[in-house]
């Protein structure tokens, strides 16, 4: 749906956003974000658009993507958990 109403642009505004809050792991000031991105009118249209499909959501003035988020908690998650068990294994071997 992105593609078709907006093209290359669209996605790749879309994954670049995407890049920048997974690197940042929480919520980003919405005008801090759009700065860094050099978003002008065009790309604004295109912004609340990725915001009426619901792959980013702004809230409070913040900026983020849903899934991203949630990979985020799902790889801290495991990462203590793989944290866990090597340091387990390694008391165990020693």
């Amino acid at each position: 749906e992105l593609f078709i109403e907006h093209g290359y642009e669209g996605v790749g505004l879309f994954y670049v956003l995407q890049e920048k809050l997974a690197k940042h792991e929480k919520p980003m000031k919405t005008t801090v974000l759009k700065h860094q991105l050099k978003v002008g009118k065009k790309l604004e249209k295109i912004w609340k658009f990725l915001e009426e499909i619901e792959l980013i959501s702004s809230c409070n003035g913040e900026t983020f993507c849903e899934e991203s988020l949630n990979n985020t908690e799902i790889f801290k998650d495991k990462n203590e958990k793989m944290n866990l068990y090597y340091f387990n294994m390694r008391d165990i071997l020693l």
